[in-house]
């Protein structure tokens, strides 16, 4: 049986929609069918960005949402650390197991050094389920990142974000190894070793207790005027945390061989235990896309709510 729908409609008529893989992207231009230029974005729940539905080995495919360059799942070969786990329930990764940095889910080798190699205007996010502040890392002046652009767990410059980052960070003042001072810190890097930071912590008035132990969306972002955070709990429609600056100062690095990580990136200890999961990431070239980053988050969040698989 043949079945023929008639319409006034011309399918190629400017201003109908154009079918993406990923809501994130709806509304940016395709170079070609399905490929959106300056971005990388993947989602472990969706069977094309994370064919394998399974647990991460080194060097496995995570594919771009976006359709350009591909990246890569890094594990930093430790005899202390162990392996990647995959969580069916959440469809997301645990770093549970994993003791050292440099291990996650990496964006290809060219992809940050191509694109941002004038403005630098970026938007970082991630959606990731905290540890609860009894979990956070307990290491004193430990980052542990969340996602950044440090590499290696061995030293300068590899370990240090050169680019921007987004860590879980516990404060280095003088005895305080134990209780107190957890953060979330959000970072852009300006010259080696060097970077501008918000945070949210545990001072009056900040309200890191309400993301720990809770799956959230974490942002950072900076453009020529604005450089930002923003962090919210995905299962509720509490006002997310939102900070910004206008000081904001040039990045002097040379981000050649600067790859981006989604899990715990370079700077970490062998004593960590960590216990987050990671669900979703993107990178994204705000010079190209033209758009404004809250705006964007706050339609990324209402989105992964509505799935009803990151909302714990």
């Amino acid at each position: 049986m043949t079945i023929s729908l008639i319409s006034d409609i011309n399918a190629s008529a400017p201003g109908l929609p154009i079918r993406v893989r990923d809501n994130y992207l709806s509304g940016l231009p395709q170079v070609s069918q399905d490929v959106v230029d300056g971005l990388f974005l993947f989602s472990t729940d969706h069977p094309f960005s994370w064919p394998k539905q399974g647990q991460p080995l080194a060097a496995d495919v995570v594919r771009n949402l976006a359709g350009i360059d591909d990246g890569v799942v890094a594990v930093e070969t430790q005899s202390s650390s162990g392996p990647l786990a995959w969580d069916a329930a959440t469809k997301s990764v645990s770093f549970a197991a994993v003791k050292r940095g440099a291990t996650g889910f990496r964006t290809p080798a060219n992809f940050i050094a191509d694109e941002f190699t004038d403005a630098q205007n970026f938007l970082l996010g991630a959606v990731v389920k905290l540890p609860t502040l009894a979990s956070w890392p307990v290491s004193k002046g430990s980052v542990n990142g969340v996602a950044g652009d440090s590499s290696s767990v061995s030293g300068p410059p590899d370990n240090q974000v050169w680019f921007g980052s987004i860590a879980m960070v516990r404060g280095n003042d003088s005895g305080n190894s134990g209780a107190g001072n957890r953060a979330l810190w959000f970072s852009n890097a300006t010259s080696a070793g060097a970077a501008q930071t918000l945070q949210i912590g545990e001072a009056a008035g900040e309200s890191l207790a309400d993301l720990a132990g809770r799956w959230c969306l974490l942002a950072t972002w900076r453009t020529a005027a604005q450089r930002g955070m923003y962090a919210a709990p995905i299962a509720d429609s509490a006002s997310p945390v939102v900070k910004t600056a206008s000081d904001v100062t040039a990045n002097t690095n040379s981000l050649a061989g600067r790859r981006m990580t989604w899990g715990i990136e370079g700077r970490s200890s062998t004593t960590e235990n960590y216990t987050h999961f990671i669900g979703r990431g993107f990178l994204e070239n705000l010079a190209k896309t033209g758009r404004d980053p809250i705006a964007v988050l706050n339609a990324e969040r209402l989105r992964i709510r509505a799935r009803n698989l990151w909302v714990a």
